[in-house]
């Protein structure tokens, strides 16, 4: 997108005026007072069930009109630490009233307390039922910010173990590499105005536990990516992630994969949860790709235009 909202320009001069970003330090991610399970509203709205797998939950959600065919397998964001917040329900809720799919959304163990061999253990049984209940065909893995790469790697793990993958990867804002080692992080560091890069390095830390933190489970930017489905991705240009996005994005052209690269330019982390203009435009974008049949996939127009700014 070639210019933000005066919206959009007012919250980034907002956020980086009110040093914002050192409220995000490491007492709050460590503090975990998120909302778990959905509101007495959202429980009104719409049909709910769950499913246990060991001490968590999963979430089945769809709307009194649902199509019944399509679900939306959703892991939430939250550096690893954190668990479902009112922004991913109310993300949630209005992604189901432009679909009318079912979400399945993982109540998934988090950091420090758990790592993720923990995580993925988890996981695994629970996209394996969801893949019972709906086929690969009508599955769309979605994730935001460490959600997003949390979702990557879960998809490059299927294509080892050989399980049927999803049909489509939408990746929010993702948190692609661990390290945070890219060279060009230095250029866009400053101008991110809520993510600290020695902070989320440490957060990387205690997700990653045994493994290497280049393991495609925990950083999925060194993982394969020739075989994942056709994969959306958006990010904004003041975010940290924005290098290893445009890395993966330059990754995948050379690979034979659909790849719908969509770089909004003046936007933070996670803004397409914000009440900004360009987030109903993404919604409304993610509802118009999670619906296209596959032979659409390449289809320039609805693959979306040139987003770098």
């Amino acid at each position: 997108m070639n210019s933000p909202s005066i919206i959009s320009k007012f919250l980034l001069l907002y956020l980086k005026v009110s040093g914002y970003k050192h409220k995000l330090n490491h007492s709050y991610w460590l503090n975990n007072k998120s909302v778990s399970s959905p509101s007495k509203y959202f429980k009104n709205k719409f049909q709910l069930s769950d499913f246990d797998k060991g001490d968590h939950k999963t979430w089945s959600i769809s709307a009194e009109n649902s199509n019944g065919k399509k679900v939306i397998l959703y892991l939430h964001g939250g550096g690893y630490t954190r668990g479902l917040d009112k922004v991913h329900w109310k993300f949630i809720e209005k992604l189901i009233s432009r679909t009318g799919f079912t979400f399945c959304v993982p109540d998934f163990p988090l950091s420090p307390k758990h790592t993720a061999t923990t995580v993925f253990d988890f996981l695994i049984p629970v996209y394996k039922k969801v893949l019972a209940d709906y086929g690969p065909e009508n599955i769309i893995l979605m994730g935001d910010s460490s959600g997003g790469g949390m979702a990557l790697g879960l998809t490059q793990l299927l294509i080892q173990k050989k399980i049927d993958r999803p049909s489509q990867l939408i990746l929010l804002s993702p948190w692609l590499d661990l390290t945070l080692s890219n060279p060009n992080i230095e250029e866009i560091e400053d101008a991110d105005p809520l993510l600290d890069r020695k902070l989320l390095q440490k957060l990387g830390e205690y997700y990653t536990g045994e493994l290497d933190n280049t393991n495609f489970m925990v950083s999925p930017i060194y993982g394969d990516i020739k075989r994942i489905p056709p994969t959306t991705l958006f990010i904004g240009s003041e975010e940290l992630f924005l290098s290893d996005c445009r890395k993966l994005k330059i990754r995948a052209e050379s690979e034979p994969i659909i790849f719908n690269y969509r770089e909004f330019k003046g936007l933070v982390h996670n803004w397409m949860f914000r009440r900004i203009p360009e987030a109903s435009m993404a919604l409304d974008m993610i509802a118009t790709q999670v619906k296209l049949r596959p032979d659409d996939m390449e289809d320039p127009v609805n693959a979306g235009g040139n987003f770098w700014s």
